[in-house]
């Protein structure tokens, strides 16, 4: 298998030394999930051993439950998943010293100053997080393949009673590992920073959620969005509406985002209204449904139910992005497209390909926003919401996975359906390839 030095070169591992570099590379990757989970943790040592791997954290007034546990190795699958590139870097003292003060890494700091001798430090990266660490480890996350939390114990910090106590969490790694063969070390970075551009958005929305921030006005700005692109898409290039367009535009919305019969105009008026009139009445009865269910579930209950089904919503649809960017770079390495770069049109499709990842997202939001339901009697928690407490209206309270949004065809607004209706795509209707109608 491969592996990665301080020094930034990649060479076989020797066979002895396999298993000390999964554990090592598994206790960086629980470290990371920690920190996603707990942003206020404080990491000291997190080593391999001779049966496993753990890492000393100060989680702060914070006790880990098998409940959290289970959550760290979920998460741990997700960075794996993931398949961040794990990158080093070297600093000099000062500068090795101030990052860990920007990252506050209180225990790091003393340690480093322990090592009065060392005029630099070696660091390993992979995505968001990054370690103070001599290495060597695995060159992507994704090679890890098995690995389970055993226990959780506590550990005085540098082993002395006079200090604080610790929270180790000690697991276990196997040594199934993947290692995959690049043609060319350059076009995989440049992959990655695609995808780390991509997922730093991601994190800093799912950060605001874990984060406790209020989200209201974000949620009602995407209704806003997904109302206007609704009555959009129903112009078209069209000034007005007859009387059957609108009804249909109508359908889309009603029992949506309002009740049957809570915008209505006669059919004498539709055709002297413009696009920015409907989108004026039918966001304000949008307005008026959502502060009416807020005030029927209370606002405290409402501002949770919004950063849960947003969380739920931004994980279902990035992990689902993560599969459909891997098939993606597999697809252009394979087929070249022709004489184009296939980083290149890596870039141009992964964009697009975001892009519509983020507009469902928002459109997803917002439609489980407006259909939940509350269970009677039923207390409101973040990590239940999710599981017991919401019901999608006409459903049975599950929600079934989504695809992840692939590249498939790229249709133009003035082109021609695919359909074979004759008729360009703005002005078609078919389902096939309008599903959104």
């Amino acid at each position: 298998m491969k592996i990665i030095y301080k020094d930034g070169h990649v060479d076989e591992c020797p066979q002895d030394q396999e298993l000390h570099v999964i554990r090592h590379t598994a206790a960086h990757i629980m470290a990371q999930a920690i920190k996603r989970l707990y942003p206020e943790a404080d990491f000291a040592f997190g080593p391999a051993t001779e049966n496993g791997f753990y890492y000393d954290v100060d989680l702060g007034d914070t006790k880990l439950t098998d409940d959290d546990l289970a959550n760290i190795e979920k998460e741990m699958r997700k960075i794996c998943k993931e398949n961040l590139a794990i990158k080093p870097f070297i600093l000099p003292r000062d500068e090795a010293v101030k990052l860990m003060e920007e990252r506050q890494e209180h225990y790091k700091i003393e340690h480093m100053a322990d090592l009065a001798d060392e005029t630099e430090f070696s660091f390993f990266q992979q995505g968001e997080y990054v370690d103070m660490c001599i290495g060597p480890h695995l060159t992507y996350t994704k090679a890890l393949k098995a690995f389970k939390i055993t226990q959780q114990s506590g550990a005085y910090w540098k082993n002395d009673k006079e200090n604080k106590m610790l929270t180790r969490a000690i697991e276990n790694a196997q040594t199934t590992v993947e290692s995959r063969n690049f043609q060319s070390r350059k076009s995989v970075l440049e992959y990655d920073d695609v995808m780390n551009k991509q997922r730093e958005i991601i994190y800093a929305q799912r950060r605001q959620v874990l984060d406790g921030l209020d989200i209201k006005e974000t949620v009602l700005n995407m209704m806003h969005t997904s109302v206007s692109n609704h009555v959009a898409l129903a112009f078209g290039e069209n000034q007005q509406l007859d009387a059957a367009q609108y009804h249909e535009m109508l359908k889309g919305m009603e029992g949506i985002y309002f009740a049957k019969g809570a915008v209505e105009f006669s059919d004498e008026e539709i055709p002297s209204k413009t696009q920015e009139d409907f989108d004026e009445a039918f966001i304000a009865a949008a307005e008026k449904t959502y502060e009416a269910k807020e005030q029927e579930v209370t606002t405290p209950i409402m501002r949770e139910l919004e950063r849960v089904i947003m969380l739920r919503v931004v994980d279902e649809y990035w992990m689902d992005h993560i599969d459909a960017m891997d098939d993606l770079k597999q697809g252009v390495r394979l087929q070249g497209y022709g004489n184009n770069n296939p980083v290149d049109v890596y870039k141009r499709e992964s964009l697009e390909m975001f892009e519509e990842m983020v507009s469902a997202i928002q459109d997803e939001t917002v439609r489980r926003l407006y259909s939940v339901r509350l269970r009677k009697d039923e207390e409101v928690k973040r990590e239940r919401v999710a599981k017991a407490t919401v019901e999608n209206v006409g459903g049975d309270g599950t929600t079934p996975k989504k695809q992840p949004v692939k590249k498939t065809i790229k249709i133009g607004r003035n082109d021609p359906c695919p359909c074979g209706s004759g008729l360009k795509w703005k002005k078609c209707t078919c389902k096939e390839y309008h599903p959104d109608l």
